[in-house]
């Protein structure tokens, strides 16, 4: 009988990121690379199933059999039910992941914080969803590169926290996004 362990690989030391997947999968990053594990033993990490980026993984999240990775670059998707038929998907827009505690998976897509806005990811694509509220001299304002996110029934909630122009006063605070519409508010 073949040996099923032959081809398992310890995961790698910089392993970050790891999400959940349906059929027993886990998913995380180190540096370019998307790694999946064996399904059902999450000690085993083929090198087998890993997918390489084009730019640095910053945060993962996930939706469905999908697999949104925010890269300091353009973004990708992965999409399959078994990590021997994941296929990766290059994004066409350059809207890099500033900061990967803003991932969050919204269950219908994912969202995470970008220079221009908040973007989300969905079968449809990729685009800035706070278009219509911030200007992107707003956006940079509450430093999006800072941000720590959540989301509930849908709402992405930021939490934020930046100096003033003075250097002295502190500004912070929460917000909820709503995307469950056809407008954001």
């Amino acid at each position: 009988e073949v040996l099923p362990s032959r081809d398992w690989n310890a995961p790698p030391d910089d392993l970050a990121g790891l999400i959940s997947l349906p059929n027993g999968m886990m998913a995380a990053f180190s540096g370019k690379e998307l790694c999946f594990c064996e399904p059902y033993r999450p000690h085993a990490w083929p090198e087998k199933y890993r997918l390489t980026a084009a730019y640095p993984i910053k945060a993962l999240a996930a939706y469905a059999t999908t697999i949104v990775a925010g890269t300091e670059g353009y973004p990708f998707v992965a999409s399959g039910a078994s990590p021997d038929a994941m296929v990766e998907e290059k994004i066409e827009v350059n809207l890099p992941c500033v900061n990967g505690r803003g991932m969050v998976d919204l269950g219908y897509s994912a969202a995470y914080p970008s220079n221009d806005g908040l973007v989300v990811v969905s079968n449809s694509g990729a685009n800035v969803a706070t278009d219509a509220l911030f200007t992107r001299a707003d956006w940079q304002r509450i430093s999006p590169a800072n941000i720590i996110s959540a989301q509930f029934a849908g709402r992405y909630f930021l939490s934020y926290s930046h100096l003033e122009i003075d250097g002295v006063t502190l500004s912070e605070g929460t917000m909820a996004i709503d995307l469950t519409g056809q407008q954001p508010f």
